[in-house]
């Protein structure tokens, strides 16, 4: 006990001590929850953004074929009159 401090006073200030560790200790969990759900949600963008990406690249690819061959076969028909 603290010096100048009533027992009565001694366990409110200890009653006072262990509701604000609580209470921190709630902010706290709270406070991981919160990141690991914003963790998840960035990977989840990233996945997405990652698709997309693929997608694009796979259209593009594409897209390039066949115009490619529209110009081969542009070719084709100008050689064989």
């Amino acid at each position: 006990m603290d010096m100048g401090m009533t027992p009565s006073q001694y366990m409110q200030v200890q009653q006072m001590y262990n509701t604000d560790y609580q209470n921190a200790q709630t902010i706290q969990t709270q406070i991981y929850a919160s990141n690991a759900k914003n963790r998840m949600d960035i990977w989840k963008i990233l996945q997405d953004v990652q698709t997309k990406k693929h997608d694009t690249y796979q259209e593009v690819t594409f897209d390039r074929a066949k115009s490619g061959q529209k110009m081969l076969d542009k070719w084709d028909s100008f050689v064989k009159g």
